[in-house]
């Protein structure tokens, strides 16, 4: 860091002794040259939320901090109510115009949101990534569990073991 002193003299240092200099009131920085690029800012450090349909055409409401890379979403009237993302030790909720768009939106047909075609947002991964792929290739159908051992089916009364 470029400092200068009260004597017209400057002086590349750095960053924590000239700050130590400069709170002490030795010198003070240095301005940039003219023409000089300045360092490239971070990101601010806030929670956006946007109101996007998916590719299933249910509206969805989405946060996310690009600093943090925070992201949550709700899809639907009922995730509207209920999306939120903890921030920097806050609970942040979408604004109450953004909710109000989605219910002033016509209501999903009840039965795209309760069995018939699932839309692709609602698909949790379950973080067996086989499992995951499976699910996608059969239709959003999760493929069958094995058939439960022997030490199940005596604890569910199906079957006795003999000791």
């Amino acid at each position: 860091m470029k400092v200068l002193f009260p004597n017209g003299a400057s002086a590349h240092l750095e960053k924590s002794v000239a700050d130590g200099l400069i709170a002490g009131g030795i010198c003070v920085a240095a301005p940039d040259a003219p023409g000089t690029p300045k360092p490239q800012s971070e990101p601010a450090c806030r929670v956006t939320w946007t109101l996007t349909s998916g590719s299933s055409g249910v509206p969805m409401i989405r946060g996310e901090c690009a600093a943090c890379g925070l992201t949550a979403f709700g899809s639907g009237r009922a995730g509207a109510k209920q999306v939120h993302l903890w921030h920097r030790g806050r609970k942040e909720t979408p604004p109450q115009t953004l909710i109000a768009k989605v219910f002033a939106l016509p209501v999903e047909s009840a039965w795209t949101q309760s069995g018939g075609v699932q839309p692709f947002e609602s698909l949790q991964s379950s973080g067996d990534p086989w499992r995951d792929y499976q699910t996608v290739v059969n239709g959003m159908k999760r493929p069958a569990d094995p058939p439960p051992g022997p030490v199940a089916q005596a604890m569910s009364g199906q079957k006795d073991i003999d000791t």
